[in-house]
């Protein structure tokens, strides 16, 4: 069940993600989004963590978890793998 959960969790934070509904540098919190989407902080903080690993999210210790900004050599790259 717990597996399910965290699956769940990832997967609409992936999405969101993705789609845009967080802009960079928005921070996320895990109380709010456990509300939003009714699951426990835990599996949140799970996803949160798996998606800190894909570089999609950035934790700053005592300051909270934060949508990854690009760099510009990021942009660059981006847009390089699209012209090719």
């Amino acid at each position: 069940m717990l597996a399910k959960q965290n699956q769940k969790a990832y997967e609409y934070l992936r999405r969101e993600l993705l789609r845009g509904a967080f802009l960079p540098g928005t921070r996320l919190s895990d109380y709010a989004l456990s509300k939003k989407i009714n699951i426990g902080r835990g599996p949140i903080r799970e996803a949160i963590g798996r998606l800190e690993s894909e570089g999609f999210v950035e934790q700053i210790p005592r300051h909270g978890t934060f949508v990854r900004k690009l760099d510009r050599s990021e942009i660059e790259d981006l847009y390089d793998l699209r012209i090719l």
